[in-house]
């Protein structure tokens, strides 16, 4: 795994799966939150396509569940259930979208 998956965006979308189109770097000091009674830290860049972004940005979660749901191979419901509180702890951390840009392949 490079560095870049583990500290900087993704080139897949985080929901689908897709080409990254935007990115979303995470306020340090909300990257740790608490679910089921455990506390957790989230990645510091979240990675959407344009699809994704476009829902995230309407508030549609229900559709990026459905995303994340099928490349996975789960039911929606469950996904939502994993997600649901993870996803609520990241809009709070956002710090907003900021376009992607394709790192050059000759470098």
């Amino acid at each position: 795994m490079s560095d870049d998956h583990v500290f900087g965006p993704d080139r897949e979308c985080f929901m689908c799966k897709a080409p990254t189109r935007w990115t979303h770097p995470v306020e340090k000091s909300r990257q740790s939150f608490r679910k089921w009674g455990k506390g957790y830290t989230m990645r510091p860049v979240w990675s959407f396509c344009g699809q994704c972004e476009d829902f995230y940005q309407a508030a549609q979660d229900d559709k990026l569940f459905e995303a994340m749901a099928h490349w996975q191979e789960r039911p929606p419901t469950e996904v939502e259930d994993d997600l649901r509180e993870t996803f609520a702890a990241f809009r709070l951390a956002d710090l907003g979208p900021v376009p992607y840009e394709q790192p050059d392949a000759s470098q």
